[in-house]
């Protein structure tokens, strides 16, 4: 019904979410801190007495902050928000999401790289059919992953890259995304807040399929088994950072 104000902070760059633990990169009396809540934001306080500088984009994963600071220093990392170590260096890194472990972050040169090792070794996915892309913003939704940039809105394919969802955002840059149930809500310039549905609502009932997947462990050889399928579905198998490496059509008892 109404906005409180809370204490200790008078600078917000970015709120950031790891359980029930609630983070914030912002500054107050000029000095840039990491700060954190223990009555649910009604107050703040620094996590630690040293300095930062300002953020780009930030992030809480697994234990571990991952800020990215202009000019071109890349993306840190912090499992304490004190100690920081550069992991992805000369590039300017303007938003990430995760979905579980895995860490994405997207730049000014339209790259996006994701990881799932804490920030030690990372992989560019395929990129955008566009002839100067920038990265305005990353989302993921239920294991969806979009990408926002001055262009259009993207949702990734596993295996065949970037594909456009911006029918009806002709004309506007998606700056913000929100994952919502079913749906994606995206903020604009100048043109608003949409949203729109992705993905369906299934009864539980009708959610039932078997799924065998031995011996376990593998000697080499791996068998897969479905049940319960209605008709033919298709079995795409990822690897570690989300590729496609297979692709199996599947009858129900095959």
């Amino acid at each position: 019904d109404e906005w409180i104000p809370t204490d200790g902070v008078n600078w917000v760059d970015h709120l950031v979410q790891e359980g029930n633990d609630y983070y914030l990169f912002g500054r107050y009396n000029s000095q840039h801190r990491i700060f954190t809540t223990a009555d649910g934001g009604a107050s703040w306080t620094p996590l630690s007495s040293t300095p930062i500088l300002d953020a780009h984009a930030a992030l809480r994963v697994d234990g571990m902050f991952y800020m990215s600071r202009p000019p071109a220093f890349g993306i840190e990392r912090s499992p304490d928000g004190v100690v920081w170590e550069q992991v992805l260096a000369d590039t300017v890194f303007t938003c990430m999401a995760h979905d579980g472990e895995r860490v994405y972050a997207g730049a000014t040169t339209g790259q996006v790289l994701v990881t799932q090792d804490q920030g030690l070794t990372w992989t560019e996915l395929e990129p955008v059919n566009e002839a100067d892309p920038w990265v305005n913003s990353l989302s993921v939704c239920n294991g969806l992953l979009t990408m926002s940039t001055k262009v259009a809105l993207y949702r990734y394919v596993p295996g065949t890259g970037w594909e456009s969802i911006n029918e009806g955002l002709e004309s506007l840059q998606v700056l913000s995304q929100l994952c919502d149930g079913p749906g994606i809500v995206v903020g604009t310039d100048f043109g608003g807040v949409f949203r729109q549905d992705f993905f369906e609502t299934v009864p539980e009932e009708d959610r039932t399929i078997g799924f065998q997947c031995f011996p376990n462990p593998s000697t080499g050889l791996l068998n897969l088994r479905a049940t319960g399928i209605q008709g033919q579905m298709d079995m795409h198998v990822l690897d570690a950072v989300g590729q496609v490496v297979c692709k199996l059509p599947l009858k129900s008892g095959q």
